[in-house]
């Protein structure tokens, strides 16, 4: 089964090749050097920051996982595992408080040189989340970069209002972590 969901993400199709085109609202936030997120009744979300640095220097900075723990309030552990060459890894996330707590795994699979990388749930490890998948895009912009994040995750432990504070909450610290540490 590993080697089949392996074989299937090491094919993974890179996001949404266009840029995403940003509303009013959002546009003005971005000038302002804010993050837009937009969550949507699928539970889809998408977060986009524009970035003060180069493409390369922003794709290194999103897979540059372990600031990642310090960054984002609600995550407690980072464990990489290798699974198949620099491109395509591993990551065992742990989110945690004194009211719940959620352990899953995440692989990887990118291609730095064009800017992006998907990641879905490992199907080979216990996950508490059911399912989650995503993906990080940066294209260079007037201001250096953009990055789109889109996400889609679910589980049947956390309850719904948890999951979207996770998702607006962690997207934002996220998106924010990688503009600092990529500005830096």
């Amino acid at each position: 089964m590993t080697l089949l969901f392996l074989t299937g993400l090491a094919a993974a199709v890179p996001p949404q090749p266009a840029p995403i085109t940003p509303s009013v609202e959002e546009h003005i936030l971005l000038t302002m050097g804010g993050v837009a997120f937009r969550y949507s009744s699928d539970g889809e979300s998408v977060g986009i920051v524009d970035i003060n640095a180069a493409p390369d220097v922003v794709i290194a900075q999103v897979m540059n996982l372990p600031p990642r723990v310090d960054e984002i309030g609600p995550l407690v552990s980072l464990t990489p595992y290798a699974v198949s060459g620099a491109e395509m890894f591993g990551a065992k996330w742990a989110l945690g408080s004194s009211i719940y707590s959620a352990t899953f795994h995440i692989i990887y699979d990118c291609d730095l040189s064009a800017g992006w990388c998907v990641y879905d749930l490992d199907p080979a490890k216990d996950n508490d989340l059911d399912s989650t998948q995503g993906s990080y895009q940066v294209y260079a912009s007037d201001s250096g970069s953009r990055l789109v994040y889109r996400s889609s995750s679910q589980s049947t432990i956390l309850p719904d209002f948890l999951m979207k504070k996770f998702a607006r909450d962690g997207a934002i610290e996220l998106l924010s972590g990688i503009r600092q540490r990529s500005e830096g």
